[in-house]
Formats: structure tokens, sequence, C-alpha cells
């Protein structure tokens, strides 16, 4: 019983990491931070890239929470919420980056 809420928080967060790639994409699509046009272009952006490194890191942060699912501290928490939370701020931080700077 004592392992639910770290399982839950494990799954829940690894599913936010895992769709950060399109949470990122379309919330700055919708907000007109960026358009159709910035992902079309050649040069500006290389969204092959970007997708893959948003994945590679949500995988290593996923294997921090898998560990912290083996520790006792309170400080687990904040590895269980990794997965969640990094690949979110680096997919906002580098698409508003390659955003400001093609204007």
């Amino acid at each position: 019983m004592k392992m639910i809420l770290p399982i839950l928080m494990f799954v829940a967060s690894n599913l936010i990491g895992f769709f950060s790639l399109s949470i990122c994409l379309f919330s700055l699509l919708a907000t007109g931070i960026i358009t159709e046009d910035f992902l079309s272009r050649e040069g500006a952006f290389n969204l092959q890239n970007w997708s893959a490194s948003i994945m590679i890191i949500w995988i290593i942060c996923a294997l921090f929470s898998i560990a912290a699912l083996f520790m006792k501290k309170k400080e687990r928490f904040i590895l269980l919420a990794a997965p969640a939370v990094v690949p979110v701020i680096y997919g906002f931080g580098a698409l508003f980056i390659a955003a400001s700077s093609s204007f």
C-alpha cells in the first residue's frame, strides 16, 4: 500500500514526459509563438533533431525515476517528477529560443 503513490507518480510523470514533444509543439503553435511556416523552413530549425533530443532526455529521466522507486528518502519525489518536468522545460526553451532568433 505504501508503494501505490510512487508507482502512480512514476506512470503519470512518464506519460507526461513521453507526450512532452507534442505538449511543447502544439501549445506554442496554439499560442502563435511559432507558426507552421517556422516548421517548414529549411535551416531555421531541425525538428527531427529537436524531437530526438527530447526523447533522449525523457529516457534518461525515466531511468532516474525507476531508480527513485527504490529510494526511501523524500528526495525520491524529485526524481519521480523529473520525466514530466525536464523534457518540457527543454522543449519549450529550445523552441522559444529558436523562434525568437528567427524573427
